[in-house]
């Protein structure tokens, strides 16, 4: 057991947060505020939001395909939208698609690579956006659920890590081919 009694706040971000602990965090601590934040380093780490409180321990957003708890809702003066498979702003509830950022504090991309910047940030409306990468849903309440990756990247201890890097490195250095796969632990950290 955790012993959360001298802790007011708690601001989480980095890898996807699971009810198991924070409601055990809570349990300790009934009067502690926490944060679940969500944002890329490409977007300046704070992004979204999630409260958590003693009014909303016993009933957390969560996520249907991760089990993950909400990544709420936008920060003053930031944007996020999902789009669809034809890179089109979904406006319905509840629809599964990538999610984007736009926000003053948008990186101006990724340093000698075009290709990249090429694929990962568009201009639309006025704005400039980033797509994440990451599925996401407008829930009926206006809150973003995180439902997992569009592609092979996982997350290690708040590190972004590709697979298919690892998977073609080995095959450079041994000439056969691999499969790489996240393993979770009982604590849903890979």
């Amino acid at each position: 057991e955790v012993d959360t009694s001298s802790v007011r706040y708690n601001i989480l971000c980095g890898e996807a947060l699971f009810p198991n602990v924070i409601v055990a965090w809570h349990k300790s601590n009934p009067d502690m505020v926490t944060y679940n934040m969500y944002g890329p380093t490409e977007d300046t780490v704070f992004c979204t939001y999630y409260l958590i409180n003693k009014g909303n321990i016993d009933n957390l957003e969560i996520s249907k395909q991760t089990g993950a708890v909400s990544i709420g809702v936008d920060f003053k003066n930031n944007k996020s939208r999902v789009i669809d498979e034809n890179d089109t702003f979904v406006t319905d509830k509840n629809v599964l698609g990538e999610l984007c950022l736009c926000s003053s504090q948008l990186s101006p991309g990724y340093w000698q690579r075009p290709d990249e910047n090429g694929s990962k940030f568009f201009e639309r409306e006025g704005d400039r956006w980033y797509k994440t990468g990451d599925l996401c849903y407008v829930a009926d309440n206006g809150i973003f659920m995180h439902e997992g990756r569009s592609d092979s990247q996982v997350k290690i201890n708040g590190f972004r890590v590709e697979l298919g890097e690892i998977e073609n490195v080995y095959k450079k250095i041994s000439g056969n081919f691999c499969v790489v796969l996240p393993y979770t632990n009982a604590q849903n950290n890979i």
